[in-house]
């Protein structure tokens, strides 16, 4: 996995979810049939085809590719990112 940039901390999470009026559930989000080349796991030699989960650029969003979500190595790096996630005290994803 790459760095991860402007990630949150737990300490993060954890204003995030005792703010005023109580604690909160603060989740987070993923997407699942698109890839962000600004996000941690991203890869500076990916392009459309290679991996081969990966899919053409999205018209509307400069940056974001569609997936061929259902590929077990895509897979992985989702069950790896929510990890993440679930790691830096998100209730959810």
């Amino acid at each position: 996995m790459g760095e991860r940039r402007g990630a949150f901390t737990a300490v993060d999470i954890a204003r995030l979810a005792d703010g005023p009026g109580g604690k909160r559930t603060v989740l987070s989000y993923l997407s699942l049939g698109e890839a962000e080349d600004y996000r941690f796991y991203w890869e500076q030699d990916w392009r459309p085809g290679h991996p081969t989960w990966l899919d053409r650029e999205s018209p509307d969003w400069s940056g974001d590719y569609k997936l061929r979500y259902w590929r077990p190595d895509w897979q992985a790096i989702a069950c790896d990112y929510t990890d993440c996630l679930l790691d830096a005290g998100f209730a959810g994803a």
